[in-house]
């Protein structure tokens, strides 16, 4: 049976409502803070399964709740970076980006005195015109990054490598891309979050089970706010608002299955089996 990648990026439920953003301890004030919660249960979920995820933790979370990644890493998981305030990178210059970087490094380094090695952007938001991320990465010591999603203006060094289950960049990064699966004619994306909340769970195993068929791995990654049906319900548009709640009553359980239906490992543990580079 094909390994394939578990991932959870680390955000809470009102993160993905202020992508434009920097953090601010204003957010907080009208914003319950409720990750501790539905991240022990899925650490419980995990423990169960006996499966070891990496975690891409945004920095100011680290900041604020150090024992809960402290908790993470206990438990065996990998801490990697998923930046600091989860501000769009398309919205940051490299200088803004650089100081991101740095600001997520130091809170992980406060909770955990452990060095960082993967990265993945908030929302993909890696493209074209913001290349210069792979340098920044690269000089801050990351050897791999998960930001490659191949929809719209993804980097032009990514086109015809984001079938394999990982590829080298030119300046030495791993990449391991999201993965985009055939349905008739169309490409149509397929991971995790959204989108395995999305499609009904029986799709989603019959697809990943095609994809293990072929030697592809299943790049899959959760936020711990998908497992978390009683947040609040905000007054937003309504895409926005499909997009944010839907199916959130079934997640836990159709994470339950797919644990079972497959075999998962986290991105460090992948790569010193497979890659030896870290």
């Amino acid at each position: 049976m094909i390994t394939n990648l578990f991932s959870v990026d680390l955000e809470d439920w009102f993160t993905p409502l202020h992508l434009t953003k920097d953090f601010s301890e204003d957010m907080l004030k009208h914003n319950e803070i409720r990750i501790e919660k539905s991240t022990l249960k899925l650490l419980e979920l995990l423990d169960n399964k006996q499966v070891k995820s990496t975690f891409f933790v945004l920095g100011w979370i680290a900041r604020k709740l150090p024992d809960l990644i402290k908790e993470i890493s206990r438990r065996g998981h990998e801490i990697s970076s998923h930046s600091y305030s989860h501000k769009l990178l398309t919205l940051m210059n490299k200088y803004e980006f650089e100081k991101e970087i740095q600001l997520s490094l130091e809170a992980i380094d406060l909770a955990i005195s452990k060095s960082v090695k993967g990265f993945r952007a908030p929302c993909f938001s890696l493209t074209n015109k913001n290349l210069w991320v792979f340098d920044v990465l690269k000089e801050n010591g990351f050897a791999y990054d998960s930001s490659v999603f191949p929809f719209g203006d993804y980097p032009d060094e990514a086109k015809n490598q984001t079938e394999m289950n990982f590829f080298y960049l030119k300046n030495g990064l791993i990449e391991f891309p999201i993965k985009a699966i055939k349905f008739g004619a169309v490409s149509i994306p397929f991971g995790g979050g959204g989108y395995f909340r999305l499609y009904p769970y029986s799709f989603f195993k019959k697809k990943a089970k095609e994809l293990n068929s072929m030697g592809k791995i299943l790049n899959f990654y959760i936020h711990p706010w998908e497992i978390d049906d009683t947040q609040p319900k905000l007054n937003i548009k309504p895409l926005a608002k499909f997009k944010h709640y839907l199916n959130l009553d079934k997640t836990y359980s159709r994470l339950n299955r797919l644990l079972d239906d497959f075999r998962f490992t986290s991105f460090e543990d992948y790569i010193q089996r497979n890659i030896k580079a870290m």
